[in-house]
């Protein structure tokens, strides 16, 4: 697993890393989810401390499900297609730091 460090996010300190699918993690941690085309990894994250506001404002919301948008963006492309564009697209993260393959 590459190790991203310790990161914080909305004021909280996590231990992050992330399995590609070229390393031995992944099998393990993928199981843990439907088999998708577009998948390419798995961010794996240690979370020390939880917080959250009042939410007193905050309205209702209901799972309705999963979107397809990934599958049907991953099939039009197809693997061929998927290669080239994360290879154009996604060479870093927002955060310049190298990016999954």
């Amino acid at each position: 697993m590459r190790s991203r460090g310790h990161r914080t996010s909305s004021g909280c300190t996590d231990a992050a890393g992330t399995s590609p699918p070229d390393e031995p993690e992944f099998a393990g941690w993928s199981d843990l989810f439907a088999e998708r085309l577009g998948m390419r990894g798995v961010v794996v994250v240690d979370v020390d401390r939880v917080s959250d506001s009042c939410g007193y404002a905050v309205p209702l919301m209901s799972y309705e499900g999963d979107r397809d948008l990934l599958d049907s963006w991953a099939a039009n492309r197809g693997p061929d297609g998927i290669v080239r564009y994360r290879a154009e697209k996604n060479a870093t993260s927002i955060d310049g730091l190298p990016a999954l393959p």
